[in-house]
């Protein structure tokens, strides 16, 4: 999803809560955001978009690029490789639904123990400690946890945590990151078979009211300081005959029939 929906529909829920304060506020918008910058968040944190520059300038080859100083990076990891979860996307081709969904839950629960639990000494580690919570996939993964929020303040890291499992939740209603049938999901795209992503990254009117509901639950627990657990779970309930992950069929008349059965 575009930056500027994320904040769009970040902002719409954010403002059904009158008791947010603004500086709370601004770090939550700013995390709706860190999904697609990690690392490079503060630097574009007055979210006016300014991604494409990044995206124009040099140090961006790392995003199309495959080596060990680009994996190594948590913007790579969070488009092409194993946090690909962030996106609410597969981490490569014919990797079946249900392993995907698992990926999910489980950041998922790593970003909410940042909001729950929290604090300095965490967002130093590395994300390979986390095993426990991440599963044995990310031992490889040794970048520090801040760099995923793209900042050391623990107000910060907690407030922006959030404003990143509410960007998982909003990309999974795109088109663009899996396909839904009946609200269901049938099948977790993957990224890098995608020539024309952007073209088709946006939420279906008739998913939008849905999305926007679980937005407003899992925001209302997160504030009191409890665990939106169970709300993860639903959202991201598996059709009977979900499929393995592939680039997906991204057009509109083509994708809106299939939607049907």
């Amino acid at each position: 999803m575009h930056k500027v929906l994320h904040i769009k529909y970040t902002n719409n829920v954010l403002n059904k809560f009158v008791n947010i304060d603004d500086k709370s506020k601004k770090q939550i918008l700013i995390g709706c955001v860190a999904n697609d910058l990690c690392e490079f968040t503060q630097e574009y944190s007055d979210i006016v978009m300014r991604f494409d520059l990044l995206l124009k300038s040099n140090r961006s080859n790392f995003l199309f690029d495959s080596s060990p100083i680009y994996e190594s990076l948590a913007i790579y990891q969070s488009h092409y490789g194993k946090l690909s979860a962030l996106h609410s996307m597969a981490q490569t081709r014919d990797i079946p639904a249900k392993s995907t969904r698992k990926d999910i839950l489980k950041l998922l629960a790593f970003l909410e123990h940042i909001v729950l639990n929290g604090d300095t000494e965490m967002l130093l580690k590395s994300i390979d400690k986390f095993e426990d919570i991440l599963g044995s996939q990310i031992q490889d993964v040794t970048f520090k946890v801040y760099k995923l929020l793209d900042t050391k303040n623990i107000f910060k890291a907690k407030h922006r945590a959030i404003g990143m499992i509410l960007h998982i939740i909003e990309d999974s209603y795109t088109k663009s990151h899996c396909r839904r049938v009946r609200g269901l999901i049938k099948t977790f795209y993957y990224y890098k078979d995608q020539s024309n992503h952007s073209d088709f990254d946006v939420v279906q009117n008739k998913n939008e009211d849905v999305m926007k509901r679980y937005l407003k639950a899992v925001l209302k627990k997160l504030l009191k300081n409890k665990s939106a657990k169970l709300e993860y779970k639903d959202i991201f309930r598996l059709s009977a005959s979900a499929t393995p992950s592939f680039g997906g069929d991204l057009k509109d008349t083509y994708g809106d029939f299939l939607d049907l059965f």
